[in-house]
């Protein structure tokens, strides 16, 4: 164990006094200007010198600056103090908690005086003493106006070599906070629950989508169909499409449907959105901030741009006489997500703030604006599924967000998305289409009779043959029998025997040069895994003539070589 030397340093011996490290220093040296010296470092390359111990010393040349950050940012009210009641050093959480303005005042007072019950603290010591550590010690403190506070205390004590505590760490969390936070778990749990009923339920109705869509390109490039008819088709299409944005937004909840994962500069996608909105809200004046350099994340783009603009677009909603609409990117060291709808790791994260002047969030309404089809908007303005939609994209990569809105002034939204290691990318650009040859042959796999048979009339209109099969097994029958004439394989991820992931990797054994087209209503990991493999590209439901020609002829473009 380490022990504390007279002058301050550490070395390893086997007696009983444990100890962490020298945090004298870092709460005397505090109170100098210049930048303290991080006791953990300080002790590890002194006991990297001492012939006791084979420590060596591994941390960074910025260690002073990393832990004094952690300290200074820890959520909760972190603290040094002695046995005998000194408070060495504190953080700004500590300050707020106790109602102090200025780190001085507190520091010269004693411990003791801050217990509601000074007693509590030397049942405390007494716990240290036997425990060395304790991670729940519930009790009361006093604030500067008087008024108690409720508070669990995680403390470590540190022991000098006879066996006596000299110092105390420590970290208090309040326990209304500690009561919000499960209450955040609880309303997340909540919504979980409702985006994987959403998610099945949108995955159903793109089935269904699927085959209207299907139905109405045929009836739109059949010959012997009137102009009246055809004109019918125009408007099935455009209601599926309707259809399909809904689903959209009930996946994006599911926390489902990651296209395309790039690196992203986020100040890029702010600049789309300012020219649609502009377009649309000439009475909004629109204000961009970027931030002075690259904000990357890793997301997908299109993804990122419709959360972006449901934000925005409910913002300027919420001005109809006008108003001033403020979009910012930062770098933001977070520490604190108590205000977050979901928890999340504390870090350095890219920003998006959208800030509007508009009439607000009545407070009754606020716990439940992402809540699936919740809507204040008439009936025919809404569905309620916008920032639903915005809080699964959000969760789906990896962020937080969360919300202040004040009635009558105004409502701001932050979302934060971990940065990316990689520098920003560019999607890749569309191959040019050529006309397919009538040899070919594509085989179109569905456990959906109804989708089957709309694809297999859809394809052979394109000008190739046509096989189809219902399950994953029918499927690589049919591919073993033909695979000298099926250029590609259109796979439905979820059929009843084998899912479209095993059908790829039976598939690919057998030929690992087979061209695969995914085909479903939404996207996962999983699907992001399967395009890494060796397929060809991914088809999402519902899908029209031209969707299925594009993806085709890309598959055709592509490269049948093995995987990696």
């Amino acid at each position: 164990m380490f022990s504390v030397n007279e002058d301050g340093s550490t070395r390893f011996s086997k007696g009983p006094a444990a100890v962490v490290g020298t945090c004298r220093c870092l709460a005397v040296e505090n109170t100098s200007n210049a930048h303290p010296v991080s006791p953990v470092a300080r002790s590890s390359q002194e006991a990297s010198q001492s012939p006791e111990t084979p420590l060596k010393p591994v941390l960074p040349s910025l260690a002073p600056d990393v832990y004094r950050l952690y300290f200074e940012n820890d959520p909760n009210g972190s603290f040094i103090s002695t046995a005998e009641g000194r408070i060495l050093d504190c953080n700004p959480v500590l300050l707020g908690i106790l109602g102090y303005d200025h780190k001085e005042a507190l520091l010269v007072q004693n411990a003791f005086e801050r217990y509601l019950t000074p007693e509590r603290r030397l049942v405390l010591l007494d716990r240290l003493m036997h425990h060395q550590k304790l991670d729940h010690f519930p009790c009361e403190l006093k604030r500067s106006d008087g008024s108690s506070v409720a508070v669990m205390l995680q403390a470590t004590a540190l022991f000098n070599d006879s066996g006596q505590i000299t110092h105390i760490l420590g970290r208090f969390l309040e326990v209304s906070k500690m009561n919000q936070s499960q209450s955040q778990i609880l309303e997340a749990s909540k919504l979980e629950a409702l985006g994987t009923l959403a998610g099945g339920i949108a995955h159903n109705f793109n089935n269904i989508l699927a085959g209207i869509q299907g139905n109405a390109s045929l009836i739109g490039l059949d010959p012997s169909a009137n102009t009246q008819q055809k004109l019918r088709a125009q408007d099935i299409e455009t209601l599926v499409e309707r259809g399909a944005k809904l689903t959209s937004q009930m996946l994006g909840f599911a926390q489902k449907g990651k296209y395309q994962v790039l690196p992203l500069d986020l100040n890029r996608v702010i600049e789309n959105v300012r020219i649609m909105i502009e377009g649309s809200f000439p009475n909004v004046d629109v204000r961009l901030h970027p931030f002075d350099e690259a904000v990357v994340v890793d997301a997908d783009p299109n993804q990122i741009e419709q959360m972006l603009l449901t934000l925005c677009i409910n913002a300027c909603e919420a001005m109809p006489s006008g108003g001033t609409l403020d979009i910012t990117i930062q770098k933001r060291l977070i520490g604190d997500f108590s205000k977050a709808l979901y928890p999340a790791q504390p870090g350095v994260y890219g920003a998006i703030t959208v800030r509007d002047t508009g009439v607000g969030i009545a407070p009754e309404h606020l716990p439940k604006i992402f809540e699936p089809f919740f809507t204040t908007k008439p009936m025919h303005r809404g569905s309620g599924l916008g920032l639903a939609s915005v809080f699964g994209i959000v969760r789906n990569h990896g962020g937080a967000i969360w919300v202040e809105s004040e009635w009558g002034v105004g409502t701001t939204f932050t979302v934060a998305f971990p940065l990316s290691q990689q520098p920003a990318g560019r999607r890749p650009e569309p191959e040019p289409e050529a006309a397919p040859p009538a040899i070919d042959t594509i085989l179109f796999v569905d456990d959906e009779p109804l989708l089957r048979d709309v694809a297999f009339q859809m394809i052979t209109r394109l000008g190739y043959g046509v096989l189809t099969a219902a399950t994953g097994q029918e499927a690589l029958r049919l591919y073993q029998e033909h695979h000298d004439r099926i250029r590609v394989v259109i796979l439905d991820m979820m059929m009843p025997d084998w899912n479209g992931i095993e059908t790829f990797e039976r598939l690919q054994a057998f030929d690992p040069r087979v061209r695969v087209l995914i085909c479903s209503g939404f996207t996962s990991d999983v699907t992001t895994n399967l395009l890494k493999k060796g397929c060809k590209g991914f088809i999402q439901k519902p899908f029209s003539m031209s969707d299925l020609k594009f993806h085709i002829l890309n598959a055709l473009h592509e490269p049948a070589a093995m995987s990696a």
